[in-house]
C-alpha cells in the first residue's frame, strides 16, 4: 500500500511548484499560435501555483494561509491552500479554500487523488481553528463542472453566485465542518 505524505510548502518547494502542472497546454493552429482554451478557469490556478502560491501565503499570514503539497517522485501530484476569511454574515471562524489542484498525471485516477486531496484539505482546516463549527467556503468557475462535483460530492452547497476579478461568474460554495 502506498503511503500519501501530504506536507505544508516552504520557500525551498519553489521549483516544485514552478514545475506543477495542472492543465494541458493550449493546442497550436497550423502558425503556432495558441487555440482558445476549452478550459479557461484552469491556467489561472495553474499559474496561481507556480508563480505566487509562496509568496501569497507569505502574506497572507494573518489570515493564516496554509499552503499543502503532496510531492511524489520530484513533482507534485496535488495542492492547495485555504485561509481564513470572512466572506459571509456568519458567527463563526471562515475559511475559504484558495485553490486546490490535481498533476495531469492524476486527473484521470477515478477522482481517487482530488476527493482525497479534498478530504485532506478539510482536516487541516479543522486543525486549523479552535472555534467549532468552521464554514468552509469555495468560489468556483460555474463553467468548471469537475470542481462542482467534487465539493457537491464533499458536501458542500452552492450557496451564491459572485463575479470574479476576470469577469467570469463564480458559484460560491459553503459547508460546517465540526
Amino acid at each position: 500500500m502506498k503511503t500519501v505524505k501530504w506536507r505544508p510548502a516552504t520557500k525551498q518547494d519553489r521549483a516544485l511548484l514552478n514545475g506543477f502542472t495542472c492543465t494541458p497546454k493550449p493546442k497550436k493552429d497550423n502558425s503556432g499560435r495558441p487555440l482558445h482554451n476549452p478550459l479557461p478557469w484552469e491556467r489561472p490556478v495553474q499559474s496561481w501555483f507556480r508563480n505566487d502560491a509562496i509568496a501569497s501565503t507569505a502574506r497572507a499570514a494573518g489570515d493564516d494561509q496554509q499552503l499543502w503539497i503532496l510531492p511524489e517522485k520530484g513533482s507534485i501530484s496535488a495542492a492547495y491552500a485555504h485561509a481564513r476569511c470572512a466572506l459571509v454574515d456568519y458567527s463563526g471562524p471562515q475559511r475559504l479554500m484558495v485553490a486546490l489542484a490535481v498533476s495531469l498525471e492524476h486527473r484521470r485516477a477515478g477522482r481517487k487523488v482530488a476527493d482525497s486531496s479534498f478530504e485532506h484539505a478539510l482536516s487541516t482546516i479543522r486543525g486549523s481553528e479552535l472555534t467549532k463549527p468552521v464554514l468552509v467556503l469555495g468560489k468556483i468557475d460555474i463553467r468548471n463542472q469537475a470542481s462542482q462535483a467534487l465539493v457537491a460530492r464533499a458536501g458542500m452547497a452552492l450557496v451564491d453566485h459572485l463575479q470574479g476579478d476576470d469577469g467570469a461568474v463564480l458559484g460560491l460554495w459553503a459547508m460546517e465542518i465540526d
